[in-house]
This record gives C-alpha cells, structure tokens and sequence, in this order.
C-alpha cells in the first residue's frame, strides 16, 4: 500500500511502529514477499520500495526510533525500480533484486556491482531468494521466460548457472535454506523438495523429496529446521516435516 509499519514481537504480544518515510517520494513500497525488511549486523535498517529504491536507517537506538529518525536513499540505478529481494552475506555486502536485474553493494569499499547482463536478468530472468552456505557460497533461485527456473551459484568472484539439464526443475524455487550439516534445501513450486549435499560439487547430485515420500503435494514455498536438526516443509495443503534420518513425514 501506500504506508509500510514494523511489527516486532516481545515476547508477549506485538510492538508497531511506522517509520519516517518521506512517503510523498515512494510511490508504492513494493509486492516482494520475502526478505523485504532487513536490520544489519551493525544495526541499521533497511527498506526496499517498489518505485524509489532503497532506503536505509541508520543504527537507531531503539526499535521505537525508527518513527523519528531521518532515512537515506541509497540506490545507484534508474530512479524507478521495484526492489523484490534483499539479502545480506557473511562479508556484510548486499545482493539485491529487482524487478528487472540483480546487484550486490560492497560494503567495504561502498560500490556497486551490476550483474543484470552477465546473468541475463531482467526481460529473462528474475531472482526470488538467496542464501549463503558455509563454504561462502552464495547462491540464488531464479524463474524466467516459459517458467524456466534456474540456480546459480557465486564462488570465489565467479557464477555459475545451473538450470534444466543440471536438475533443476521448472516452475519457481521460492525459497532456498541451509540446514546445521551445510546442506542445501531448494522449495519448488512443482517438484517438491530437493536436498544437495555437496555445495561446492560442479555437478549437482539432489536428493527428492515429493509426494511419493509422503510430502502432502509436490508444491513447497518454504523450508526451515529445528534444533533437533528435522525439515519443516510449508505446502500448499499445509505444514509437513521430516525426520531426515529415518526419511519419515509427518503431515
């Protein structure tokens, strides 16, 4: 809508708060709908918008200060652009898509990078989530034209693109997620759940999980874990989990 407000949670019952915008320069904050608001490691925070890039907050003290505090703009690309995803990596730099490309801040020297190009992003090509893995890679789900999905990896200053012929199935891979062993978990909108265990492999080896390992549909929008190391799985048809050492699913 026209107005974004926080809600924090404390343990009890819900704080809301409706930070300083200057809402008269933000057409629309944007229809991302995951990793749309981010607080750093160094206590800043940040806001996409859906037509006047990004904005950022710098250390409030307190939760409640985001109402009077002052945001900066901070987006070096056209002045019109729907920000979707927002992620920050261990090196505290910031991989960003929009509606049309993708672009990684570099926090220790303050540049940006554009990669729209070299990754084709834009007209074919649009990122949905990102994670990091403990090997420092970085990897990121895309869809694009005829629903073809594609994962691409960042290792080491170099991507690469992995899509139908490496495994990756059509559709969209709504979330990505990492689990305590380091092992990869993509969410797909058609094919289930897919586990890889070796990050760095240069052919990707997935184990499946769909309805014939008792998932209650093959469309999955999101993956996490406990502290007991099992999968939770939100479907369609609702929340299942699995017990990844005997491979038994609970609906």
């Amino acid at each position: 809508g026209e107005s974004r407000t926080v809600s924090r949670f404390n343990g009890e019952n819900f704080d809301f708060v409706k930070p300083n915008f200057p809402y008269e320069k933000i057409p629309y904050f944007g229809w991302g709908t995951k990793q749309t608001v981010l607080q750093d490691r160094v206590g800043d925070w940040w806001f996409p918008t859906g037509g006047a890039g990004l904005y950022r907050f710098s250390k409030p003290a307190r939760f409640e200060d985001l109402a009077e505090t002052s945001p900066q703009r901070i987006w070096p690309g056209p002045e019109s652009v729907d920000i979707f995803r927002l992620y920050e990596d261990s090196r505290g730099d910031f991989w960003i898509a929009t509606g049309n490309g993708l672009w990684r801040w570099e926090r220790t020297n303050d540049v940006w990078h554009e990669y729209s190009r070299e990754l084709d992003f834009g007209k074919n090509r649009l990122g949905w989530a990102f994670v990091e893995d403990k090997s420092g890679n970085i990897w990121i789900s895309t869809s694009g034209n005829e629903t073809e999905t594609t994962l691409i990896r960042y290792r080491e200053g170099e991507f690469k693109i992995f899509g139908k012929a490496d495994g990756i199935p059509g559709g969209t891979m709504p979330d990505i997620f990492v689990d305590g062993k380091g092992r990869l978990w993509l969410a797909s909108s058609y094919a289930g759940l897919l586990r890889l265990d070796d990050v760095n492999a240069e052919q990707l080896n997935f184990v499946r999980y769909t309805t014939n390992e008792g998932l209650s549909t093959p469309g999955v929008m999101c993956v996490t874990e406990d502290e007991f190391g099992r999968i939770y799985i939100c479907t369609a048809r609702g929340l299942d989990r699995l017990n990844t050492e005997t491979g038994q699913v609970e609906s």
